[in-house]
């Protein structure tokens, strides 16, 4: 796999001695393929959790998607978080709405942590949601800075980065369950779950 910074250019290749120019594989149906490759006809049917696969023949197939720019915030945001002193943003940002919103924020702090027993994509997703509020107190302390707005509540966001902290190092240094592992079997990546059960990591299991 190749990944530039606009584009992802993913090949599989199964090099097998006999027939591998027609070796039968099924590509999900998001994986757009060369019309040459794709069986016109087929008599079987196999749907995944992406939807009905394709039939492909062929040893090797190659496709590419361009990625598209995520941020941390979106252009509505930007502008409404704008510290340019002409768009009067004392009006909508003072010293009591940011405290409440850092003190909501301390509060999401303590509720539905992520647990290390749990498996890999929800482990992730409450991950993702500390580093959201993470990034939401940083936010309020930009803004109370650049505005000389009085806060009491900066130091929220160091105590959710300590926390977001500890979860991710566990992750890291093996400390979760559901470990991602290398399947050397068939390649890439995939959690134990997967590796037990078909039906695991909602449906995307070996």
């Amino acid at each position: 796999m190749t990944t530039t910074s606009t584009s992802d250019t993913t090949a599989t290749n199964n090099n097998y001695l006999a027939e591998k120019n027609n070796l039968l594989m099924l590509s999900l149906p998001h994986h757009a393929l060369p019309s040459d490759m794709m069986l016109k006809t087929f008599d079987l049917e196999y749907n995944c959790i992406k939807g009905k696969m394709k039939p492909v023949v062929g040893a090797e197939w190659s496709y590419n998607e361009t990625l598209t720019f995520v941020d941390f915030d979106d252009e509505e945001a930007k502008q409404a978080l704008s510290l340019q002193p002409s768009n009067n943003n004392t009006q909508h940002f003072n010293p009591t709405i940011i405290r409440e919103i850092l003190k909501q924020v301390q509060e999401d702090l303590t509720r539905v942590l992520p647990t290390l027993d749990e498996n890999v994509y929800g482990f992730g997703k409450q991950v993702a949601r500390l580093a959201q509020l993470v990034h939401i107190a940083r936010r309020m302390n930009e803004v109370s800075s650049s505005l000389s707005l009085s806060n009491d509540l900066g130091y929220v966001v160091d105590q959710g980065a300590d926390i977001l902290h500890s979860f991710l190092t566990a992750f890291l240094t093996n400390k979760e369950r559901d470990k991602l592992v290398y399947d050397a079997n068939l390649g890439g990546m995939i959690t134990l779950d997967g590796l037990k059960n078909t039906e695991a990591d909602f449906g995307n299991g070996r």
